[in-house]
């Protein structure tokens, strides 16, 4: 029994991973001579480059407007102690499911330190300010501080 060479198109396969909204697709052709007209509309390319889902990690949303917030990376921590974050989605109509694309987190937020007054023992003053969202032990609301004015307000 004799075979005839005939036009072979394996199906397309991903080849690696998606990366920055795209997937690298592979098949194998065999007698590529013998495949026009077949209506392919990649003929006998054995590569083609497929669209896909990205999800990127989540980031800062800095295009809104800085707070006096001045806890370290807190310029855009809101007063509610919020910050707003954004994260870019390559190609969704391509996901499984539907990804967000801002989300609300929690941060630290606290308002400029404000002199109280003298304190009884030394030369000091209290300071207080109010914080949302932070660890007590590490920004806490109330700090007295060596301040010499008060020194004078003491012995007058």
């Amino acid at each position: 029994k004799r075979e005839d060479p005939c036009c072979y198109k394996s199906e397309w396969e991903k080849s690696g991973d998606c990366v920055e909204g795209e997937q690298l697709m592979v098949r194998r052709v065999a007698n590529a001579e013998l495949c026009s007209g077949d209506g392919d509309e990649y003929g006998v390319d054995t590569r083609r480059v497929d669209k896909c889902c990205t999800v990127k990690p989540w980031e800062t949303d800095t295009s809104i407007e800085k707070t006096d917030n001045l806890i370290e990376g807190g310029e855009y921590c809101k007063p509610n102690g919020k910050r707003t974050e954004i994260r870019e989605v390559l190609n969704p109509e391509t996901c499984d499911v539907k990804y967000e694309t801002t989300q609300e987190v929690d941060c630290c937020y606290a308002t400029p330190w404000e002199k109280e007054y003298c304190v009884d023992y030394g030369p000091g003053r209290r300071y207080r300010r109010t914080t949302v969202n932070c660890d007590p032990r590490v920004n806490p609301t109330v700090e007295d501080r060596v301040d010499y004015s008060c020194t004078l307000h003491l012995y007058a």
